[in-house]
């Protein structure tokens, strides 16, 4: 099963990075390109300011999200 958002005009992935805290592997692509496979370890913050915690970077705001992808297998 794969679980996904693809950030578009209604809004940010901010759900579906909460359904997804201290799971392995997450993929997220940020707006400037940059993409990663890491674990989301907190979400902070309130309405439009927040940021997500993964365990081997640093915080990212929320809104700059564009991707995030659950990937199931990481072998």
């Amino acid at each position: 099963m794969s679980r996904w958002c693809r950030k578009d005009a209604t809004g940010a992935c901010f759900p579906l990075l909460k359904s997804l805290l201290g799971k392995r592997g997450v993929q997220v692509e940020l707006s400037g390109g940059l993409s990663f496979i890491d674990e989301v370890v907190s979400l902070e913050g309130d309405t439009g300011a927040e940021v997500a915690v993964f365990s081997s970077r640093r915080r990212v705001a929320v809104r700059d999200i564009e991707l995030v992808q659950w990937v199931a297998d990481l072998s």
